[in-house]
């Protein structure tokens, strides 16, 4: 294989790569379970999407999770019915997207990237990341179903700084509509589950 970075960026055509977390980031974080969708995350997924960037799902979950905890534990006997050695904990939050319309490009890696560098390194290769521990990410909180606090990201923000880097020229929520968003957000936060 050549190494040809050059080739990567060709096949990109000007758009960008960019990884997204899951919990806390498309759902408030019930690990191992899924939590409910955060209120405009599927639109600007959508969004960027449709604007031609690939998508990564980047996550610790995994198809075999070593049962490690008793949530854990719990998780595989629901799902299961018995205790078992490792769990998927990745298929569940990969169906979310599916679901909801939205295909990824890969999962946990930029298999673009390894293609044409040969590159394989456990960090990936990416223009952006949609993560709720991003230093500056703007969060709100809410308690998810065990009464724990959960920072979540303001998708609001995240739509206003694709639009400041040029990821697409619309935004998904115009400012005529931030009063809505803002009144939704206050509705999901304050929802008892």
């Amino acid at each position: 294989m050549i190494n040809d970075a050059s080739k990567y960026y060709n096949e990109l055509d000007g758009k960008k790569f960019i990884c997204i977390d899951f919990d806390n980031t498309i759902c408030l974080d019930e690990w191992p379970y899924i939590g409910p969708i955060i209120p405009g995350a599927i639109e600007v997924i959508k969004k960027l999407q449709y604007e031609g960037h690939k998508l990564s799902l980047y996550t610790q979950r995994s198809y075999m999770y070593p049962i490690c905890c008793k949530d854990l534990y719990k998780y595989s006997i629901d799902k299961y019915g018995m205790d078992m050695g490792s769990v998927d904990i990745l298929t569940p939050a990969i169906k979310v997207f599916t679901d909801n319309g939205i295909k990824l490009d890969w999962v946990n890696c930029n298999g673009l990237w390894e293609e044409y560098t040969n590159d394989n390194s456990r960090k990936v290769y990416m223009d952006y990341l949609i993560d709720d521990h991003v230093i500056g990410t703007k969060k709100y909180k809410k308690k998810n179903s065990n009464g724990e606090i959960c920072s979540f990201v303001n998708w609001w923000e995240i739509d206003r700084y694709c639009m400041i880097e040029g990821l697409y020229k619309v935004p998904v929520f115009d400012m005529t509509h931030q009063e809505f968003y803002n009144n939704f957000i206050k509705s999901f936060i304050f929802n008892k589950q």
